[in-house]
């Protein structure tokens, strides 16, 4: 049998349980090895060929959500959201050749760069509320086209397709808190 390649979780502060999706080649065949959805905070482990050379991807939503395989997996690629952030990793393994019966393990350091940019709105009404009432909210861009979404390149490492998503409105309800806040994210 094999070595196994281990990793308890993502080295970058990420929420224990937040998911990232591996995907593992064989750089000496240029073959898919195995894909896997992990948790940030759990062990994993993929059983590989011993003296062999294995290019790793990682990627996350920043979030617990279910991360589905790309479609294809000999050129994989991920549709980016403006309402989702995206994180994304990469490394090289090599294995030795040992005893029949050892096996050895191969940590991955996973470490994360986030691949879009988010722009946080928060309106803290709160103090105002103290002295009037807040009966209608309506907040929206000056503009509708601030935020772009891409198809990523997992083996590229590179955004392509980049569309505008036209986002005008950004609140339009009243809260209990008097506190509005929501994130976007842009691939540009």
């Amino acid at each position: 049998t094999g070595d196994a390649i281990r990793n308890k979780a993502a080295t970058t502060p990420m929420t224990a349980g937040f998911t990232y999706r591996i995907i593992l080649y064989n750089t000496t065949t240029n073959r898919l090895v195995n894909t896997i959805l992990a948790k940030s905070g759990e062990n994993f482990e993929i059983e590989v060929p011993k003296g062999d050379k294995f290019k790793w991807y990682a990627y996350s939503f920043n979030d617990a959500q279910n991360i589905p395989e790309p479609a294809s997996l000999e050129n994989p690629a991920i549709d980016m959201s403006v309402n989702k952030d995206f994180l994304y990793a990469s490394g090289d393994i090599e294995t030795l050749v040992t005893p029949q019966g050892q096996l050895n393990t191969y940590p991955i350091n996973v470490i994360f760069n986030h691949k879009v940019a988010q722009v946080k709105v928060k309106i803290d009404a709160s103090s105002l509320a103290h002295v009037s009432n807040i009966e209608s909210f309506k907040v929206s861009f000056l503009k509708n086209d601030y935020f772009k979404k891409g198809v990523f390149s997992i083996k590229e490492n590179a955004i392509s397709n980049l569309e505008v998503v036209p986002t005008d409105l950004v609140f339009n309800t009243l809260e209990a808190t008097n506190v509005w806040e929501k994130s976007f994210y842009t691939a540009d």
